[in-house]
């Protein structure tokens, strides 16, 4: 795999809601006028917050480097917090669908290699995820160890997300007979382990390989010993 690139889509972070004043009829002037300055606040906090870390960045900072004023800043957002939540809304959204989408997958397996290929899946889809996100995969890995407070609550929430869900693969799997007697959460940290050392590779540009072959690596790892002995 190649040294990832910032992905070419345009990124649509859409704004928690509308002005309490005059916010205009949705796909109005007022309201695609709101949406572009949303989305200017938002790049500009992204980029500053990769830069500076969400402790240090500052509203007054966002506002400035989104050409907005500081007043305008809360009639989108409560809070730097707020500000987190909804760059991280696509990325969360589409990564839990790919769990969740396996965990159904697992449910109606009917042998260990039907639990193999819903991991395969769902190995290729969180790195289609990251490889489309990239700048928020690297928030993600900057803010993850740090207090569950403030604007990094909803990261750290997120990472909770994913490893219950995680956790409910493997109680599914186990309690189905699928893999071995091992305790569920230990599994997901392992296996979530290795995801995110992935992906620090790949925002480091390590040589990883064709995706379809990093995804079905990926996959080996995380089944590695929970196949039932014969």
């Amino acid at each position: 795999m190649s040294r990832p690139t910032k992905s070419k889509k345009t990124r649509i972070f859409s704004p928690p809601r509308a002005p309490a004043i005059r916010p205009g009829p949705e796909g109005g002037a007022r309201d695609q006028n709101r949406r572009a300055r949303a989305r200017k606040l938002c790049a500009a906090g992204l980029a500053l917050f990769l830069e500076h870390g969400l402790d240090v960045a500052s509203i007054d900072q966002i506002a400035r480097r989104a050409g907005i004023g500081k007043a305008s800043f809360y009639a989108y957002f409560h809070d730097k917090e707020e500000l987190v939540a909804t760059l991280l809304a696509p990325f969360r959204a589409r990564a839990l669908a790919a769990m969740d989408a396996c965990l159904a997958r697992i449910r109606a397996a009917a042998g260990f290699e039907q639990f193999a290929r819903a991991q395969e899946l769902m190995a290729a889809e969180l790195l289609a995820t990251f490889t489309d996100n990239l700048d928020v995969l690297r928030l993600l890995l900057q803010e993850a160890r740090g207090p569950a407070s403030g604007a990094r609550r909803p990261i750290r929430a997120f990472y909770d997300e994913l490893v219950e869900r995680a956790v409910a693969h493997n109680q599914a799997a186990r309690a189905a007979g699928l893999i071995r007697d091992i305790h569920p959460r230990v599994v997901a940290f392992i296996n979530l382990g290795a995801i995110e050392r992935l992906a620090v590779g790949m925002l480091a540009g390590a040589e990883l390989g064709a995706p379809a072959d990093v995804a079905r690596s990926l996959s080996e790892v995380m089944l590695a010993g929970l196949r039932r002995p014969r």
